[in-house]
């Protein structure tokens, strides 16, 4: 998946060639300004299910370091993968022990379902990566850690 991506990113840079100077400077500016954003962007779209092309295409666009980029789209996979693999696997067990999906796990899985989309919505994401950008990871693990009980408590941010 994540060399796939790395095609995604290679045509949205070469479209660079279209763009006036004038662009080109513009976004050179906002590359700099969220260069930490970007990484944090892109490994989030890829860990989730969110349509990660929407952050792939404009960070080939601004010619985003390409090592960062595949480092964080890889990480990404890796951990949609890993818990794709460990719920689906868990699933799987539990639903051939009932011989078919229960209705407790069934359950579950909607309920899991629910609050992940609760706090992919109502979660503060500008803030999180503007406190990435200002104070770094651990900041903004702790800022996300803190956003979620609100997020799954009030109807919005």
């Amino acid at each position: 998946a994540a060399l796939g991506k790395l095609v995604i990113y290679f045509l949205s840079r070469s479209f660079r060639i279209l763009l006036s100077k004038e662009s080109k400077e513009n976004i050179e500016i906002f590359k700099e300004a969220l260069s930490k954003g970007i990484f944090f962007a892109v490994l989030i779209f890829a860990m989730t299910p969110l349509p990660d092309d929407v952050v792939n295409i404009p960070t080939g666009l601004v010619g985003f370091n390409v090592l960062k980029y595949f480092i964080a789209v890889i990480i990404g996979k890796t951990v949609l993968t890993f818990f794709v693999v460990i719920f689906g696997s868990l699933g799987g067990v539990l639903s051939l022990e009932a011989g078919e999906m229960s209705t407790p796990i069934l359950i579950t899985y909607i309920a899991i379902t629910i609050i992940l989309s609760m706090v992919i919505v109502r979660v503060n994401w500008v803030r999180i990566v503007r406190t990435y950008n200002e104070k770094g990871l651990i900041s903004a693990i702790t800022e996300f850690i803190n956003q979620v009980p609100k997020a799954l408590t009030t109807k919005k941010r």
